[in-house]
C-alpha cells in the first residue's frame, strides 16, 4: 500500500513564493550538468517502446527564458524531435500553459509581462501561430491556467496579486476578459472541470472550490487546508478523470493530498500520501486518462514518483521511483496513458517515458533539448500534449 503521511505532523517553513523561486532557479544560466550520456533510472525494465502509441501528436513547453518550444512524438516510439521555438513574451516569464480542447489552441501565461499568450495550433505541423495577447491585470504575476472541457472559459491564477483572471473563449480561440476574483493569497496551480475550477492557494495552505456561472465568472464556495488539520503549500492541482477526487501537490511537506469533492463542490481532505521525503518538493502531477496510473514531479529530488490510483482514486500506491532527472516541474501523459513527458528545469531538457504494460513502471527512452542550441538555461517549466 501507498505510504500514507501523517496528517498532523508539522508543516515545514518555505517562503511564500515557493513555486516561483524553484521555477526561477535554473533561469540565469540553468545547470552545468547535462542529461546527454546519463539516463533516468527506473524499475520498469529495459528501456523499449511502448507496444501501441495513443494520440500520437505535438508536445509544447514553457520555457522561463521566454520562448516555447514545440515538440513532434514520434509514432515509433514516442520519443521527442524539436520542430522549433515561438516567442512566449518577455524572459524570465512563461510559465503555465494549456491547451483548447479542440487541439486548434494554445494558451500561455508569462508571470513577467503580466499578459496571456494566444496562439493557433497547425494540427498537421504542429506548428504555433501567435493570435493575440490579453493582459492578466497589472501586476499580476500569472502562475497558471485551466480550460475548462467544454472551451467556452478559461481562468488564470495572479501568483503576485492573489487573484483569478476570468476569461470567455471565442469560436476563434481569443479570450475576452469576464472579471477578476481577488483576496488569495499566493494562488498557483489550476484546474477545472465544467461546473468548477480548483485553485492551490499556496500562500493560505488551502486548496480553493469555486462554482461557474452561466457567464463564466466564479463564486467561492469553500476552502480546505491541503492536509485538512495542518497548513502545507499546495503547488499544483489534477482531477482525476471520473472528477469524483482531486489531487494537490504539498511543495513544503512533499506529499500530494487526495481530496473527495462533494456534491455542490465543496472539497473534503481524505489522506496524503508521501513522495518519499519530506524535502522532494512535489510540484507537477500528472493521470492517466484511464485514471490507472498517476505521478508527481519532484524538483527537489531530482525524481518522479509512480503510483497506482486504487480504490476507485481515493488512494495511491507507491510501486517505484524514477531517479536521474534534473530539477522536474512540468510532467504530462498522452492520451493513450503509455508515453510520459517530463521537464528538466535545470538542464534544459524534456525526458520521455513509455510504461511498461507488465508493471506500470516507467521505461526511459530519451531526452532532447528544449531549444535547437541545446540551452541549457532555457528553464524548461510545464508541458502540454496535443492531442
Amino acid at each position: 500500500m501507498g505510504n500514507k503521511a501523517t496528517v498532523g505532523k508539522a508543516t515545514v517553513l518555505l517562503i511564500p513564493l515557493l513555486l516561483l523561486a524553484a521555477l526561477s532557479g535554473g533561469g540565469c544560466g540553468g545547470s552545468f550538468f547535462s542529461i546527454a550520456g546519463a539516463s533516468p533510472t527506473s524499475g520498469g525494465g529495459p528501456t523499449s517502446a511502448p507496444t501501441s502509441i495513443g494520440g500520437v501528436g505535438f508536445a509544447y513547453v514553457t520555457n522561463f527564458d521566454g520562448n516555447i518550444s514545440e515538440f513532434k512524438l514520434s509514432s515509433t516510439n514516442g520519443s521527442l524531435s524539436l520542430i522549433g521555438t515561438v516567442p512566449g513574451g518577455s524572459a524570465n516569464g512563461p510559465v503555465g500553459i494549456a491547451a483548447h480542447p479542440s487541439n486548434n489552441f494554445l494558451y500561455v501565461v508569462n508571470f513577467a509581462d503580466d499578459l496571456l499568450h494566444q496562439y493557433g495550433v497547425n494540427t498537421t505541423t504542429g506548428e504555433l501561430a501567435a493570435i493575440g495577447t490579453i493582459s492578466t491585470g497589472t501586476g499580476g504575476g500569472p502562475s497558471g491556467i485551466a480550460v475548462t472541457p467544454s472551451g467556452n472559459f478559461a481562468y488564470v491564477t495572479n501568483q503576485t496579486s492573489g487573484s483569478i483572471a476570468q476569461y470567455s473563449i471565442g469560436t476563434d480561440g481569443t479570450l475576452t476578459l469576464i472579471g477578476t476574483l481577488s483576496g488569495l493569497s499566493t494562488p498557483q496551480g489550476v484546474t477545472a472541470n465544467d461546473s468548477y475550477v480548483f485553485v492551490a492557494e499556496s500562500g493560505a495552505g488551502m486548496v480553493d472550490s469555486f462554482s461557474i456561472g452561466s457567464t463564466g465568472a466564479l463564486t467561492l464556495i469553500g476552502k480546505e487546508l491541503v492536509e485538512g488539520t495542518s497548513t502545507g503549500t499546495p503547488s499544483q492541482v489534477v482531477l482525476n478523470p471520473s472528477q469524483g477526487f482531486l489531487y494537490a501537490s504539498d511543495s513544503a511537506n512533499g506529499l500530494v493530498a487526495v481530496f473527495t469533492i462533494e456534491t455542490g463542490g465543496l472539497l473534503d481532505f481524505s489522506q496524503a500520501f508521501s513522495t518519499g521525503t519530506s524535502s522532494d518538493q512535489p510540484i507537477g502531477l500528472a493521470i492517466s486518462p484511464g485514471g490507472t496510473n498517476f505521478y508527481s514531479a519532484n524538483f527537489s529530488a531530482d525524481t518522479v514518483t509512480e503510483y497506482s490510483v486504487i480504490q476507485t482514486g481515493a488512494v495511491l500506491d507507491t510501486i517505484g521511483n524514477v531517479t536521474g532527472l534534473d530539477g522536474p516541474t512540468g510532467i504530462a501523459v498522452n492520451s493513450g496513458g503509455d508515453l510520459v513527458y517530463v521537464t528538466n528545469q535545470r538542464n534544459g531538457t524534456v525526458s520521455a517515458f513509455s510504461v511498461n504494460v507488465s508493471n506500470d513502471r516507467l521505461n526511459y527512452i530519451g531526452s532532447v533539448s528544449t531549444e535547437s542550441n541545446g540551452n541549457s538555461g532555457s528553464t524548461p517549466k510545464f508541458i502540454v500534449l496535443v492531442p
